[in-house]
């Protein structure tokens, strides 16, 4: 849904990936009659056997990526690597039947390959961001929009990188540069915000007291600096969120660290200078106490306007700060370094990766010792 897909010779659109074993499937399975395609604008298949475009409900052409022609190798090859999975769960104590030092490998193999997968996506994102320029024109935007991307969990992920589109990271480093910290601070909030629809004008709430101080301040540089376009707000998922999650606080933590990275020479180019610092563990700590936000401002003790908040959780707590780092900060600097041919950079970026501290314990790290037979 929503994907960003760079044609080439047709730029940048935004749509659906429908996705199949065979092109034909794409009529067995009636989308040709299916109003719920019409917004798809690729068809990605194993084998196009007919090399006919996939045609919508609406009567569009969708032209169609067949993987079959594009493999690295054979697809038996593929299929053949590794050993045979046996009967039921392939994973099913696979520790004690190929070795932890085997498993360790493959794990670490598929840990590359998923980081390589991100530095590929930021790359393509600078690239379009700053298209026919050097790649540190789209740098800063690219990474931003990964930032709140990653500040977004699963269930408002999208919704954040679009609140980054709308309010560009230029447009916030314009307004902010030269202003004392509290108003950069007030600044940087009102617009993101604004740009989510969170203000209580977009909303149509009522508050009353502090509450309605501080709001009024957001509506007053709202309306001073943000975009008079009349677009509607973000469709961000407000309900059965945990309170300290909640998409204002992320943006609210979003604003700090905006206002504090800018003040160190800009966004990326402040990061970029952690991770090259002399000693790698001296570069990690930098990079994770960079993207921490304790609990300070309005938001220390609320998870939204107007919404009392018990205790005092960051803003941007260790792990969400560990989770922005390894999903948008490092893939980021390694796809800069590789477009603007800083092989240092790429080279401690991915170093940087492979030697950064794993998560703590979770349910998907418990259930997978589970499975291998380590629990």
């Amino acid at each position: 849904r929503a994907a960003r897909i760079a044609f080439d010779g047709g730029g940048l659109r935004e749509g659906d990936v429908e996705v199949h074993l065979r092109s034909a499937d794409w009529y067995a399975h009636g989308h040709h009659r299916d109003p719920a395609y019409d917004g798809v604008i690729l068809h990605v298949v194993l084998e196009d056997a007919g090399g006919a475009l996939a045609r919508t409900a609406a009567g569009r052409d969708v032209p169609v990526l067949a993987l079959m022609d594009v493999l690295a190798v054979p697809l038996d090859y593929l299929l053949l690597e590794g050993p045979p999975a046996p009967a039921g769960d392939p994973c099913a104590g696979c520790i004690a039947r190929l070795g932890a030092e085997d498993v360790g490998r493959a794990l670490d193999r598929a840990g590359d390959a998923r980081f390589g997968t991100k530095v590929c996506r930021f790359a393509a994102a600078i690239a379009c961001a700053g298209p026919g320029q050097a790649p540190s024109a789209g740098s800063g935007q690219a990474l931003y929009e990964g930032v709140l991307t990653a500040l977004g969990y699963a269930d408002n992920a999208g919704a954040l990188a679009e609140v980054a589109r709308r309010a560009p990271l230029g447009v916030l480093e314009g307004f902010l540069h030269g202003r004392p910290r509290g108003q950069r601070l007030a600044t940087a909030e009102a617009l993101l915000l604004g740009a989510a629809g969170l203000l209580p004008s977009q909303r149509g709430m009522a508050l009353a007291g502090e509450d309605a101080a501080f709001a009024a301040r957001l509506e007053a540089t709202w309306r001073a600096c943000g975009p008079r376009d009349g677009r509607p707000g973000v469709p961000l998922r407000l309900f059965r969120v945990r309170p300290e999650n909640h998409p204002a606080r992320r943006l609210a933590g979003a604003a700090h660290l905006v206002d504090r990275l800018c003040r160190s020479g800009g966004l990326a180019e402040g990061l970029r200078a952690m991770a090259l610092l002399p000693e790698m563990p001296q570069a990690i700590a930098a990079l994770d106490e960079a993207l921490r936000v304790p609990a300070e401002g309005y938001f220390a003790a609320r998870y939204d306007l107007g919404r009392p908040l018990e205790g005092r959780p960051a803003l941007i707590g260790p792990e969400r700060a560990a989770v922005v780092l390894v999903n948008a900060v490092l893939p980021f600097l390694a796809a800069w370094g590789e477009l603007a041919s800083d092989g240092p950079l790429e080279e401690r970026a991915w170093k940087l990766f492979r030697a950064y501290p794993g998560r703590e314990d979770n349910r998907i790290l418990r259930r997978m010792a589970s499975r291998w037979g380590l629990a």
